[in-house]
């Protein structure tokens, strides 16, 4: 039987973070990068294990009632197994915890995974970034925590 788990990531999971960053391939972050995040006190960043192995990271930004999610990324061999949703979730959970009211994120207009994956889970795109990306828009979509 496998076992789930999701901790809070520390600096000894940044080899396995950026195996997840390379793996995706897109906007990847720096290990100096992944490294950064642990030194400020309003980013939020989560690995999920399964048995034992690091297999999916989300990070995210919280201050005040806001949160910005910046990356959920799950092992190419483990998608669409559910194992993003537990992470979403999971933040979802964090920031009623912390009387946070909306979640943001930015998602590539070119990426429809992601923006299938946001909208099934009660996301609503709001707005545009004209070639936030290197000539590509960013879709700004929320989602209201107590709606």
């Amino acid at each position: 039987m496998s076992n789930v788990c999701i901790r809070i990531a520390t600096k000894d999971d940044r080899d396995s973070i950026l195996r997840l960053e390379n793996q995706y391939g897109i906007d990847v972050y720096s290990e100096a990068s992944i490294l950064s995040m642990f030194n400020y006190d309003y980013y939020y960043v989560y690995v999920l294990e399964l048995d034992n192995k690091v297999i999916g990271y989300i990070s995210a930004t919280i201050i005040i009632d806001e949160c910005n999610l910046i990356k959920i990324i799950i092992d190419n061999d483990y998608r669409k197994c559910g194992y993003g949703k537990m992470l979403l979730d999971y933040l979802i959970d964090k920031c009623r915890e912390l009387s946070v009211g909306k979640i943001y994120l930015e998602v590539r207009e070119d990426n429809g995974v992601a923006k299938s994956f946001y909208q099934k889970n009660g996301f609503k795109r709001e707005s545009i970034r004209p070639e936030y990306y290197d000539g590509v828009d960013a879709e700004i979509f929320w989602y209201y925590i107590n709606d």
